[in-house]
C-alpha cells in the first residue's frame, strides 16, 4: 500500500478536484505560451490545498511579503472553489 492509498478517499478527491480546478485557472494567466500545455502549478497553492484537505497545519513561515500576499491569494481561491462547490451542489 503506498502513502497516498492510506489517506481518506474522499480527503484525496477533494485533492486532486483543487489541482484541477487551479489549473484550468493558471492558463488564464498564462504569460508565455507552453508547448506542451501543461498547467502552472505552483509550490505554495499545492501546500495550502494539502493542508487544508488532508487537515494538516500549513506551515509556511510567510517570511516574505511576497509570500504572504501569495498565501492570501490561495486562501481566496480556494474560498472561491468552496463557494462554487456549494452552489454545484444546491441546485
Amino acid at each position: 500500500m503506498t502513502i497516498w492509498e492510506k489517506y481518506d478517499k474522499e480527503q484525496r478527491t477533494d485533492y486532486e478536484e483543487y489541482l484541477k480546478m487551479y489549473g484550468a485557472l493558471s492558463a488564464m494567466f498564462n504569460q508565455k505560451s507552453s508547448e506542451t500545455g501543461a498547467p502552472y502549478l505552483d509550490s505554495k497553492f499545492q501546500e495550502t490545498i494539502y493542508a487544508r484537505s488532508f487537515n494538516s497545519e500549513d506551515v509556511d513561515i510567510g517570511n516574505t511579503g511576497s509570500l504572504s500576499n501569495l498565501t492570501d491569494a490561495c486562501q481566496e481561491i480556494l474560498h472561491m472553489f468552496d463557494e462554487g462547490t456549494k452552489q454545484n451542489t444546491s441546485v
